[in-house]
Formats: structure tokens, C-alpha cells, sequence
């Protein structure tokens, strides 16, 4: 996530939304803390626009969808009902394996 926001010359305080596919509970959690540098002020902010409408647990990872389309299509319908704005969407893939994408709405 950090190197894609470099990449668009944005930092996370200038994304609205945030969706993390989650294979396991704490990876969310895990990815938020890295983001921001441990940073637990910073933290608390992140977890605010992070997975705000459930993700691929609460949703039961339904096959080929808690990946790709569930990590695009979540955060653009968040950010067409608010209006517009930035959401990256983010996807392990164990290890330090992982696919990220910035959008804007």
C-alpha cells in the first residue's frame, strides 16, 4: 500500500476509503499498522475508512468475489455514495505477497 501511494504521489490521508481483503481476521489490522508506522494515533484514524461496509469474512468470502471484484466494487459504491473521492483497495496473497489498487470516484 505504501509503495503504490508513492507511486500516485497521494498519502493516506488523502484516501476516504480503504478495503483490505481479510483471509484472516487480524490482517486488516496487521496492514493498517504497518501503513502508518505504528503510528497508534495514526492507527485509530485508518481504521475509521478501513472495511467500513464488512469484507470478505463478514461476507462469508464467497468464491472469486472476497478478492478482486469484492475489493474494487466495495470501496466505488462507498465512495459514489458519498460523492467522489479516493479508496484503495488492497489483497494478500500470503507472505509478503500482495496486489493493491488506488481508484478515484
Amino acid at each position: 500500500m505504501k509503495k503504490i501511494l508513492s507511486i500516485a504521489d497521494l498519502n493516506v490521508d488523502q484516501i476516504d476509503v480503504i478495503e483490505i481483503n481479510e483471509a484472516f481476521a487480524a490482517v486488516p489490522l496487521v496492514s493498517i499498522d504497518l501503513l502508518v508506522d505504528r503510528d497508534k494515533s495514526k492507527a485509530k484514524t485508518v481504521q475509521t475508512k478501513t472495511n467500513i461496509n464488512r469484507s470478505a469474512i463478514a461476507i462469508g468470502h464467497p468464491n472469486t468475489a472476497s478478492g478482486g471484484a469484492q475489493v474494487i466494487m466495495s470501496p466505488m459504491y462507498e465512495l459514489q455514495r458519498r460523492g467522489g473521492g479516493y479508496a484503495m483497495g488492497a489483497i494478500c496473497g500470503g507472505l509478503a505477497q500482495a496486489d493493491v489498487c488506488i481508484i478515484k470516484v
